[in-house]
Order: structure tokens, then sequence, then C-alpha cells
């Protein structure tokens, strides 16, 4: 739906050149208004469409919202059509400490990707951990939360996953030594990366490190269901349209279902190992839960789905950071080399002892987020910033706007690992990479440590440098567009 906007689009968005004081904003704003219908918001086209989304790319999503928030004030209210259902848009801490406050216990992400979830359905397969709210939601959550938000969950498999990262890296410096200076290839041995991982962690398998015809059509329609999960242009009254994208996400889906299946069959004949500390989270749903086959399935991709792209795009912006950032860069070698030393394997107890690597990963996903906003379904009539909220009204929260925020952010510009240092003046909800509340990301510490590890072996052997600024573009995920980058050996 939202491609008919381009019929209207005229020139970038423009800010007016006055200064606009988002305080006074907030102050005049807030204060007078007593209800959703009573803030401020954009004028339509004709009365149709916001006339300011029409004059901007949906590839730009993300800068809409931040350059709208400064128009308006940090909470407004964002209606695309003169059709649709006003919406809330927040972006300050305080605000989103009251929306996770009141978001209930098993909160509601939205009604995003409607094309995705009718091919679940016809392939019957359940609304999963994504879609599914209520009491169903939280019956696939706790035990996943139980297995994969305990700190020391992923020390088990650190020596295994070391491995798989270290030889992506040797993989991708190959890549560069073929002279293959565009990212793209990178890019999908990344995703190789990560999948390789889960594949580990879930079956105790690891893959070929060669991208293959099958890991290659897996990729392709992973990427495209997660498309479908963020997916804000599928209307439901116009599934009648829609029906080859529908037809496209079966495809996708049971692509993906072949690749789990075998994954799962490959891990049923393989010998046990009496040794291993960790039992696969195969074992565990199977075991641990009352998940049906298909529940299990559906909660591969999921997983996966939320988590291979996330992960291999929040790489990319780390790298570019380090790239952009030569001394930060060089004092995380410093500690890596002081940390790991000679070891050909990060451990659990080196990991721990990667402080300035963790201010790293920090900062790049504070300053360039993967996920610039996130969305809850208020599931009462309530009250946010002073203004009551109709029940079933959906709340955008601009991750992205509040971590470029000068109110809470020293030289919010600025690339400054040192700044995690000490959080005592940081506002928990001034950085929410992975969400917040009960429906915050599950996969974070996986993600957490893919990405600490396998830089970890980058940087000690190798020196990162930027070879072309990237163009940041919003396809749910707020992806380097464009981004290249070379490696030196180090001596």
């Amino acid at each position: 739906m939202f491609r008919l906007l381009t019929l209207f689009r005229r020139s970038p968005l423009v800010i007016p050149s006055r200064t606009i004081s988002t305080e006074n904003i907030l102050k005049r704003d807030v204060v007078a208004a007593t209800h959703l219908d009573d803030l401020p918001t954009a004028k339509r086209f004709l009365g149709l469409v916001d006339l300011e989304l029409t004059r901007h790319p949906m590839s730009k999503l993300h800068e809409f919202f931040y350059k709208r928030s400064k128009e308006l004030g940090e909470i407004y209210a964002f209606q695309p059509f003169f059709f649709s259902p006003k919406q809330l848009v927040i972006s300050t801490p305080s605000l989103l400490a009251e929306l996770s406050a009141k978001e209930g216990k098993n909160p509601d992400r939205g009604n995003s990707g409607f094309n995705i979830r009718r091919a679940m359905e016809m392939l019957g397969l359940k609304k999963g951990l994504v879609f599914s709210y209520g009491a169903e939601w939280k019956r696939l959550r706790d035990p996943l939360s139980k297995r994969l938000l305990r700190p020391k969950f992923i020390s088990g498999y650190f020596p295994k996953l070391s491995e798989i990262a270290k030889c992506a890296v040797t993989d991708i410096i190959d890549i560069q030594g073929r002279g293959q200076m565009n990212l793209d290839p990178i890019v999908e041995r990344l995703r190789l990366w990560t999948v390789n991982s889960a594949n580990y962690m879930a079956f105790h398998i690891f893959s070929s490190t060669e991208l293959t015809e099958e890991t290659s059509e897996y990729f392709q329609a992973m990427m495209s269901i997660v498309r479908g999960f963020g997916s804000t242009k599928d209307i439901e009254w116009l599934s009648y349209f829609q029906r080859k994208k529908i037809r496209k996400l079966i495809e996708s889906l049971q692509t993906v279902i072949n690749y789990n299946n075998k994954q799962i069959q490959v891990s049923a004949t393989l010998p046990k190992d009496p040794d291993r500390e960790q039992i696969t989270m195969l074992e565990y749903l199977q075991t641990e839960t009352d998940f049906d086959e298909k529940e299990i399935i559906n909660t591969f991709i999921s997983l996966l789905g939320a988590g291979v792209d996330t992960t291999t795009t929040s790489t990319q912006w780390l790298w570019y950071n380090l790239a952009k950032n030569l001394k930060v860069q060089e004092k995380l070698c410093e500690e890596v080399h002081s940390v790991i030393g000679d070891s050909s394997v990060v451990t659990a107890e080196h990991f721990n002892k990667l402080h300035y690597m963790k201010m790293c990963l920090k900062e790049s996903m504070r300053v360039t987020p993967t996920v610039g906003t996130f969305t809850r379904i208020l599931p009462e009539e309530s009250t946010i910033g002073g203004v009551c909220i109709p029940k079933d009204t959906q709340v955008f929260a601009d991750i992205y706007g509040i971590g470029l925020n000068e109110n809470y952010w020293r030289d919010p510009l600025e690339f400054i690992p040192e700044r995690w240092e000490s959080r005592k003046e940081i506002d928990p909800f001034s950085f929410i990479p992975f969400g917040a509340g009960p429906r915050m990301c599950v996969g974070r510490r996986i993600a957490e440590a893919q990405m600490q590890l396998i830089t970890a072996h980058l940087c000690s052997s190798y020196k990162l440098h930027l070879v072309k600024e990237p163009d940041p573009k919003f396809e749910v995920l707020i992806k380097p567009e464009g981004l290249n980058l070379s490696f030196e050996k180090r001596v």
C-alpha cells in the first residue's frame, strides 16, 4: 500500500530552518492534550495521506520518525492515511518506561505482517512466538526465556562457537584475497556464520563453511520471512490483491521448514556424546516443554527469522564503527591481545574479561541501531505522558531517535565507547536495542556473544579499514547499504 505513496512523492523531507525547542513543544502540547485526538499530528495531502510521508522514501523511515519528533514533540499522533486509526509515537525514556509499565504481562507487538500470518495459517502453522499474544504467547515464551536468557546459558557453547567464528573470519579474509571488495559476499558469509552457530546450539550440527545452493536458498527464504514479520505494508482488506506475495511467502516458509526438518533428522542420527554438558535446543523443546512438532518448527522459524539477519546487520555496523574510529579499534585490539593472548579459542573466561569489547558493542547499537522502532498494542485504555490513549492503540517506540537525542547523550553522534564505563548517569530506557519489558528479544545473549566472538577473532589478526561510507536503508532492519570495508593483516 505504501508504494501508492510514490505517486505523491516530491522532494525529500525538509525541516524548517527555525530552531524548534522540543522541550517547549512538549510543555505546550502534552500539558494541553488530554486525549490522543488532541495530540499534534501532521497535515495530510488533500486530507488523505500524511503529507511529509509522501515526500519521504520508505527506505528512510527511521529518519522520518526522528525528524518528526523534532517538529511535533516527543509524543505525537501518527495517522498515515485518512482511514487508518491514529497511532502514538513516543521518543523519551520516561515515556518508554510508562509504556513498559502499562503494556501488561503478556504484551502484544501489533498487527504487522498480515501476509506472512496468512501464509503460516495456510500451511497449518499457528501464530507462533512472533505473532501470538496473551496466554498463548506466555506459554510459548516462558520456556524459551527460562533457557535462553540465563546468564550462563551461552558459556557451555563457547569453544565450538569460537571455532565457528574463527572459520568465518578465515573465509571472509579469503573472499577479500580473491579481489572481491564488494561487501555482498561477506554479508552472505556472515549469514552462514550465524546459521552455523544457531544450528550447533539447536541441533549440535556444525554445517559446512561452504555456501551451498541449499543454504543460499534458505537465506533467501529467511530474508523473505523476516521482511514479512515486520511489514507494515500488508493490509488485510487488500489481501485479494496480495495473493502472489502470499504464495511466495508460502514457498519461503516451506523451504525453511524443509531445511529445519533436515537438521532435525540429521541430529537424530548423531551419536550421543557422554561428555556433552549442554543439551541441544531441540532436545530441550522435546523434553522440557509441551510444544508439539509444528510448534517446535515454528519456534525455530521465529528464532532464526528474528536472529540471523539482525545479528548479521549489527555485526556490519560494529565493524563499520571500528573501521571509522581507528583509535577505538586499536584500543580494542590491545584488550583482545591482553585477554586472549595466543589462544586460538575464546573461552567463557576470556569473554567475561572483554570489557571494552562490550562497551564498543553497546555504543555501536546506540549510534547505529539495527532496529529503529518497536511497537506495542495497549491492552486497556490508559494514559501515557498524561494523555488518554484508547484501548488497542498501536504505540511506536522510537529507539533510533532516543539514541541520537542530545538530551540524553553527550555528543550523541560521536562513537565514544568510554561513556559505558559507568552506567549510573544512563537512563536504562534510553538504550533498548533489544526492546524492553517481557517481550524483549529472547535471543539477545546469543546475539551479543556471537558478535563479540567473531569481532575478537577478526581484531586479533586484522585491522579494519573503511573503503566506502554506507547509506543507511530501512528494510524492517536499518541496513548499511553500500558499506565497503577492507582487512589488513596485523604485523
